[in-house]
């Protein structure tokens, strides 16, 4: 098996996508006493409720409001501050937001390999690469996206949720307490591009020049190659297993098609050759469950991973 047929080559996703807190607001409640305050979050949730039911599609939940606290030290002793965090618009447009954000990150898992996964503590982010081939049809998708976008802030700025906000505004009032701000707009998605490739032929056009730097550039391949051959291996193992516990159905034979070709796209021929095609050939050619062992999976992996 040839080194130039475990290739990765695309463009390296750098993408932003807003968050739901565009459309919250944070009040400060530290100066109301303790039975005022919790007049205020009882009062707050009826008018947000009722906006909610006034924008709903389907019967709208009972909210629940993020009250923050905060001890603080200060010359003349400690403080505690209390803060209200929600949006004041109809829920509607925080899960219409959520559900885009849904959206793009369907359209990264249909279009894109996943290179590598970063996460520490809470915190986690995705290394994706698209194809050269399928960068269009992901930028198509996100100008659909942001599309969406500029029609809920059309939504947001019209004057029927101005009135929303002038009832959350005056109830505010009535404890001495304002908005911060009342103007609201949501963020385009915006997606950057760059251009990677992580090919053998380079590693051999720099042993010539420079050893040392050749064997970074290999590890660095390996590395690359290696993980983007194992997230492939997360893909194809439960088309595989869910095959061989009934009898193996298009949807399967499709998901596999849509694993190779992304696997062509990104350079991993041998990947595509030897081990996603004769699965789909196993599966065409059974009508009842398919017999693949999953030794047989892991072995052909195993190849390719030494083959590097």
């Amino acid at each position: 098996m040839r080194k130039e047929e475990l290739r990765i080559e695309g463009f390296l996703v750098d993408g932003y996508v807003p968050s739901e807190a565009q459309l919250q607001v944070s009040v400060d409640a530290s100066t109301l006493p303790p039975q005022r305050y919790t007049e205020l979050v009882r009062e707050l949730q009826d008018v947000l409720h009722e906006i909610d039911e006034s924008f709903a599609k389907r019967q709208a939940r009972m909210r629940r409001l993020d009250a923050k606290y905060r001890r603080i030290e200060t010359p003349t002793g400690p403080q505690r501050t209390r803060h209200i965090k929600f949006t004041p618009l109809p829920m509607r447009f925080t899960n219409e937001l959520k559900y885009i954000k849904t959206k793009y990150y369907w359209v990264l898992d249909e279009h894109c390999l996943v290179l590598q996964r970063m996460a520490r503590g809470q915190w986690e982010r995705n290394l994706y690469l698209v194809p050269y081939e399928r960068a269009e049809a992901l930028a198509k998708e996100v100008e659909n996206l942001n599309r969406e976008i500029d029609e809920l802030n059309e939504e947001i700025s019209s004057p029927s949720v101005k009135k929303c906000l002038d009832r959350v505004e005056g109830l505010l009032a009535k404890y001495d307490l304002k908005l911060p701000f009342r103007e609201f707009r949501v963020e385009s998605i915006r997606v950057g591009l760059t251009a990677v490739k992580f090919d053998y032929s380079i590693v051999e056009e720099w042993a010539e020049k420079s050893p040392s730097v050749a064997a970074l550039l290999e590890n660095k391949r390996r590395e690359v190659v290696e993980q983007a051959i194992k997230a492939f291996t997360e893909k194809i193992k439960p088309i595989i297993d869910e095959a061989a516990k009934k009898a193996a159905e298009e949807k399967h034979v499709e998901a596999l098609n849509k694993l190779r070709s992304l696997a062509e796209s990104v350079g991993l021929h041998a990947l595509a050759n030897t081990v996603i095609t004769p699965l789909i050939n196993t599966l065409t050619k059974t009508g009842e469950k398919a017999p693949i062992e999953p030794k047989w999976l892991d072995a052909r992996i195993r190849g390719l991973l030494k083959s590097l």
